[in-house]
């Protein structure tokens, strides 16, 4: 392409499980290439990208979308940093706790910023979502026994899902997509955005799992929820959060296990997490998570 040519220093990054092109030019830019016919959503992606910068969320700073040789193209500027699952693990407890909270806060305003653009109903949208989850893992013969405690689950906890507000979601807010740099931590990779219950975007801040240690990431995960909710050490958020929420985690992890994987590895993977999750949720006989009650037991130690 032209505008890679023109560029004096590039380097392609190879990242990310989406479809496009991704690079980083000069130092200074990040470019984004992708087929045209999603510029329709790329271009809404892009327009809200603006209006998040604007409104001061700590995101790079989108420069300009636009068509070269067949392609379209999202050009933002460079974040200088490290992915924050990487150097994680090497913070303290409090350390965690408190990038926690900041970004917890910062998924606030995310949503405060993006309003309601969807017609439909939002009990509407995700029952259809879950008629597809299930016709997926039969088609796939995924092996779980304990489908049935999740079905059940769904039964007696739809009802929550009626009237629930929709918002602007970035849809993989997690470590993997934060970076840490020099100016305090950003938030990147919008590429997945979609509007729905704000409570949903918290899908992907449950605790890493890792044998070892399996809640050594809880104190992160526990800052989020309490610098959304502006909560004290000695407060909770209402229990419909955590019912919702232990409701949409189990189904994307059994939902994951659905998609082919590379290799064994990442297969096993998988399946560890999905029964790490029913794990922590006594297999859906309670929707506090373990991790929680852990960490907030430790805090009000203090």
């Amino acid at each position: 392409m032209k505008i890679l040519e023109s560029a004096h220093k590039v380097k392609q990054i190879h990242t990310g499980v989406s479809r496009d092109e991704k690079y980083h030019m000069r130092e200074e830019f990040f470019l984004r290439i992708f087929d045209l016919e999603q510029m329709a959503q790329k271009e809404r992606e892009f327009q809200f990208m603006k209006k998040l910068f604007k409104e001061g969320i700590p995101i790079a700073k989108p420069i300009k979308i636009g068509e070269c040789d067949g392609k379209g193209y999202v050009k933002t500027a460079w974040i200088k940093g490290k992915t924050f699952s990487k150097v994680i693990e090497k913070l303290s407890e409090d350390e965690m706790y408190e990038v926690g909270l900041e970004m917890g806060q910062h998924l606030k305003n995310i949503h405060r910023v993006g309003l309601n653009k969807k017609k439909d109903s939002w009990v509407l949208r995700y029952n259809e979502r879950y008629d597809r989850f299930l016709l997926r893992v039969e088609k796939k013969a995924v092996a779980f026994p304990k489908l049935g405690l999740v079905t059940e689950f769904f039964e007696k906890h739809k009802h929550l899902l009626e009237h629930r507000p929709q918002t602007f979601l970035h849809n993989d807010f997690g470590a993997h997509n934060f970076i840490m740099s020099e100016a305090g931590m950003k938030i990147i990779d919008f590429n997945n955005f979609t509007f729905g219950d704000p409570w949903y975007d918290f899908r992907y801040i449950v605790p890493k799992y890792d044998r070892r240690n399996e809640n050594f990431t809880s104190y992160f995960s526990t800052g989020c929820v309490h610098g959304y909710f502006n909560l004290s050490c000695n407060e909770n958020p209402p229990q419909a959060f955590w019912d919702l929420l232990a409701l949409y985690t189990v189904i994307q992890r059994i939902e994951s296990c659905t998609y082919v994987a590379k290799d064994e590895k990442i297969k096993q993977s998988r399946v560890d997490y999905l029964e790490y999750c029913m794990m922590i949720y006594d297999d859906l006989q309670q929707t506090i998570p373990k991790w929680y009650q852990n960490t907030m037991a430790k805090l009000q130690e203090k």
